[in-house]
């Protein structure tokens, strides 16, 4: 049977973060091995909506767009953390500042597709409403699909819309669970070699180090996570450390870090990952993580694709959905709190039980994967008899 040729419009972010690349990698994966379709994929850039953006391309949620999505044959959103709620300019107090009577004239389906909800940026009652009735909106309209992903935006459905609303709204597995290097080659310089991937983020600092109630700053950050790599090199002498930015910002971390390490282990035992974005640009970088020993890092990506590639991780945590995300997969002992002074030889100690334990955890993630995949499978075959129906 021929494959049916279907034309998506997907909104999302596919520049400047290099998780967003491989969740979106992850996504196209899925659509391919569950649905019969040969897909033509229209990127359009959802950071062009931004108030922060100034260039002529700048793109509304408006009427026009509702015209473009029916020249489609479906319309997909996501994924990304858009349902936060501190937009108090927007019609549903999130990023997707789409009207909700604007759907009324929707041709095509449109799929919200594991879409986080954050609420820890700030929240009111005003946008809460009006999330309600966008959230209400989609719920009742016949060719749209809402889905959230699994890391933690159900509690806050719940917890702001009611149980009622948000029984309504299937968890799915980010994507990025799914994502697929290819044959992406590593440096020469790692070839045949141990070595540990680390994250670092400084996004967000007044989150991530407030400094107050006994929780670190950023300096006392950075001196946990040197002295942890000091440490983790002298017990391994084998060991290649190699430090991955996400965004443009993870490089002041490294430089800090860097600056803070002794001058033999700067020069001889660590590596940093080039910065790189774009779709493509995911294969190098998580080919990284799906060939190391440990995986570590706080931001979001940094933790569910190496899951999903099968290497053991350790989340340090500096925001609350990193916590979200391992207790909704059920292993919240994989999470460190990193906000704590001391944490660094917490971490050591974890590491070190990890190297013991790796067989069991990976056949863990093998397990873990395979059922989030079940999960997600069922989405887009629901997906695939929306579109064709």
């Amino acid at each position: 049977m021929p494959a049916l040729k279907r034309n998506l419009l997907h909104i999302a972010s596919f520049d400047g973060n290099i998780g967003d690349n491989a969740s979106h990698n992850g996504f196209y994966r899925q659509l391919r091995e569950n649905t019969a379709w040969e897909i033509s994929v229209q990127q359009k850039e959802i950071r062009k909506t931004y108030l922060n953006y100034p260039a002529a391309d700048r793109w509304f949620w408006n009427d026009d767009l509702i015209a473009q999505m029916g020249e489609q044959d479906v319309t997909i959103v996501g994924g990304g953390n858009y349902f936060e709620l501190w937009l108090e300019n927007s019609r549903t107090g999130t990023t997707i500042d789409l009207n909700p009577e604007s759907l009324r004239n929707l041709k095509s389906p449109l799929f919200f597709n594991a879409v986080g909800c954050d609420p820890n940026i700030g929240v009111t009652q005003e946008t809460i409403e009006r999330f309600r009735g966008f959230v209400e909106t989609v719920l009742q309209h016949p060719m749209c699909m809402l889905t959230v992903r699994n890391d933690g935006s159900s509690k806050y459905l719940t917890e702001y819309l009611g149980q009622e609303v948000a029984d309504q709204i299937e968890v799915v597995p980010d994507p990025g669970f799914f994502v697929d290097p290819g044959r992406a080659e590593l440096p020469r310089s790692l070839e045949d070699k141990r070595f540990w991937v680390l994250n670092l983020a400084k996004d967000r600092p007044e989150r991530r180090f407030p400094g107050t109630r006994g929780k670190l700053d950023y300096k006392g950050f950075i001196t946990e996570i040197s002295g942890f790599i000091e440490e983790i090199c002298l017990h391994y002498p084998d060991l290649q450390i190699v430090l991955v930015p996400h965004i443009f910002s993870d490089l002041d971390p490294i430089r800090d870090v860097m600056a803070e390490l002794p001058d033999p282990i700067r020069r001889w035992r660590i590596s940093v990952a080039p910065l790189l974005h774009g779709m493509g640009a995911e294969k190098t970088i998580f080919a990284l993580y799906k060939e190391a020993e440990l995986a570590m890092g706080p931001r979001f990506h940094a933790n569910v694709c190496p899951i999903g590639l099968g290497t053991p991780t350790l989340g340090l945590v500096t925001t609350q959905k990193l916590t979200d995300l391992y207790e909704e997969l059920g292993i919240p002992e994989r999470a460190i709190d990193a906000q704590t002074p001391g944490f660094g030889q917490q971490l050591l100690q974890a590491a070190e039980k990890t190297l013991r334990c790796q067989n069991d955890i990976k056949a863990d993630y093998r397990t873990l994967r395979a059922n989030l995949k079940t999960r997600s499978d069922e989405v887009y075959r629901n997906l695939e008899s929306l579109v064709d129906s």
